[in-house]
C-alpha cells in the first residue's frame, strides 16, 4: 500500500478495502479522474480464476468502470519465478480485466 501511494503521490489517493456497494473490493486507486479498481487473491487450492473474474467484474459494473485488475500471489517456494510472473488481459462479460500473476 504505502508503495502505491507513493506512485500516486503527484494527485491521486489510494483506498484499501474500497466499498463497491456487494462488496470491497481490496484496493481503489484514484488518479486524474480515473478510478482503478484492484482485486488481490493468494494461489491458494481453493482459488478460481473464473469465480474471481465475476467478482472484479462485478465489482467494475457497479463502480460503472470497463477495465480492473486481478492480481494474484503464489507463494509456492517450488514454483519457478518465470511461471509466477505473467501479465494477461482477460474479456469477462463486457469488462476488460488484467490478470497479474506475481
Amino acid at each position: 500500500m504505502a508503495y502505491l501511494q507513493k506512485v500516486v503521490n503527484s494527485g491521486g489517493l489510494v483506498h484499501p478495502q474500497y466499498a463497491e456497494g456487494r462488496g470491497a473490493v481490496d484496493i481503489a486507486i484514484l488518479y486524474n479522474s480515473q478510478e482503478y479498481l484492484i482485486e488481490c487473491k493468494l494461489n491458494e487450492d481453493y482459488f478460481s480464476l473464473e469465480g474471481s473474474l465475476k467478482q472484479i467484474a462485478g465489482y467494475l459494473d457497479t463502480a460503472g468502470e470497463k477495465e480492473g485488475w486481478l492480481v494474484v500471489f503464489d507463494r509456492d517456494l517450488n514454483m519457478p519465478w518465470d511461471k509466477k510472473i505473467f501479465w494477461e488481459v482477460h474479456e469477462y462479460s463486457g469488462k476488460t480485466i488484467h490478470y497479474v500473476g506475481c
